[in-house]
């Protein structure tokens, strides 16, 4: 990542750890962040209309994808950031979408995020929009907006409308 990142002005990645119970001094990967540069500013020019979604690996390795994508006005898809997390829950939503903010989103006001209605997204996305006394974590992203994109009582075309 770190490669990827030193030719590619502008990226970010980040990682985050954790001690190894069987070998002192060592580290596993818990989960890793990546968005380039390029996306990165490509992304004050487009619709601030955001989709995120998880996968889950099945092969060897276990965990889970996060991606969040963006749109232009040709439909044309932008990749902003992926993730590669433990699994689907809303901390590591949390996470993603604490460095989607601040290292993607920056100053872009009022993002509508379109999603599948996940728990985790869904918890992730309150603790992120209003303060979390319960996981002691504050608003970062309060000017959120978010709607699961299933099911008829969406309101997308409405916040979509907005922006």
């Amino acid at each position: 990542l770190n490669t990827i990142v030193q030719e590619n002005p502008g990226s970010y990645y980040d990682v985050k750890t954790f001690s190894c119970q069987q070998k002192l001094g060592k580290h596993v990967l818990q989960r890793s962040f990546l968005a380039l540069g390029a996306c990165i500013q490509a992304f004050k020019h487009y619709r601030p209309v955001l989709c995120i979604d998880g996968t889950f690996l099945t092969g060897k390795i276990k965990g889970t994808i996060l991606t969040a994508v963006a749109a232009d006005s040709n439909n044309q898809l932008l990749p902003l950031a992926i993730a590669f997390v433990e699994g689907e829950n809303g901390d590591s939503w949390w996470w993603f979408l604490e460095r989607l903010k601040n290292m993607v989103v920056q100053e872009v006001q009022n993002v509508c995020v379109i999603h599948d209605r996940h728990k985790g997204i869904l918890q992730a996305i309150s603790d992120i929009k209003d303060d979390s006394q319960e996981r002691h974590r504050e608003a970062l992203w309060p000017d959120v907006k978010a709607d699961g994109a299933l099911g008829n009582e969406s309101k997308l075309p409405q916040l979509v409308q907005e922006q």
